[in-house]
């Protein structure tokens, strides 16, 4: 790099030094119901090659459950809405941030563990992973939030087919935030959420790295070696910066 005056930054030199800003974003894997722990949810993960979207999200999954309840969809017209809802979500956060994803949170309904798979933004975006819009919804402050609703209301219409509407395709995208006094908030934008409409399949090439805890790592050797002969690093999301950088350069770090 010169200097000077005349010198002008490249986009992708800001970038690279801004520590605000990830080259990553992050699939973790939780406990489910069917009594599935995180570590065995993230091994069929990568057996598989895919994550499943399971869980409808966004603008339009409280809309379409209310007009079922109000009989204003029929079963089967709402069973095929949600359906088009279902996402794959990644949080956005510098591989050396991952613990506060983990860590116990005050208030959070869903408890993340330490096991998941990083990927490069630059991949993701390739696989058609996009971050979402969060609209604020605090009281005084709805009046956006209340315009994307009265759209998914106007696609799902009786004789509509909310699926085959354009907002079948955004409402996954948009998803809601703010404080209610006395109600309680909703105030995840920090984590600034991507998701991927759909089940998400990928190569283990893909992966930048594997996260999970440190005693659990050779549990996961044999799921982890590419066809190409690359051995994807595993990293502990608890970790510090210094060991990250050891890990991944090969260095001894004991």
């Amino acid at each position: 790099m010169t200097g000077g005056s005349e010198y002008k930054w490249q986009i992708e030199q800001l970038l690279h030094r801004r520590t605000d800003l990830s080259t990553f974003v992050i699939h973790w894997t939780r406990n489910t119901g069917e009594g599935k722990s995180a570590q065995e949810n993230l091994l069929s993960i990568l057996g598989d090659r895919t994550i499943h979207a399971l869980t409808p999200m966004g603008a339009a999954a409280a809309i379409l459950d209310r007009l079922l309840e109000e009989k204003k969809l029929s079963q089967k017209e709402h069973d095929d809405a949600v359906r088009t809802q279902r996402v794959v979500c990644f949080t956005e956060a510098p591989l050396e941030q991952a613990w506060s994803f983990v860590c116990p949170i005050a208030g959070r309904r869903q408890q993340l563990e330490p096991y998941g798979l990083a990927f490069t933004k630059a991949k993701a975006r390739e696989r058609r992973v996009n971050p979402i819009w969060y609209i604020d919804m605090t009281p005084g402050h709805h009046w956006l939030m209340n315009d994307v609703w009265s759209l998914v209301e106007q696609a799902s219409q009786p004789g509509s087919t909310f699926q085959n509407d354009p907002m079948a395709m955004i409402a996954p995208f948009v998803e809601g935030m703010g404080t209610w006094e006395g109600k309680g908030r909703k105030e995840f934008w920090w984590e600034r959420e991507w998701r991927h409409l759909g089940d998400f399949h990928f190569l283990l090439d893909d992966i930048a790295v594997v996260l999970c805890p440190e005693q659990q790592m050779d549990d996961f050797a044999c799921h982890t070696k590419c066809d190409s002969g690359r051995i994807v690093p595993r990293i502990d999301p608890t970790w510090g910066l210094e060991r990250i950088i050891a890990v991944l350069a090969g260095v001894p770090t004991s």
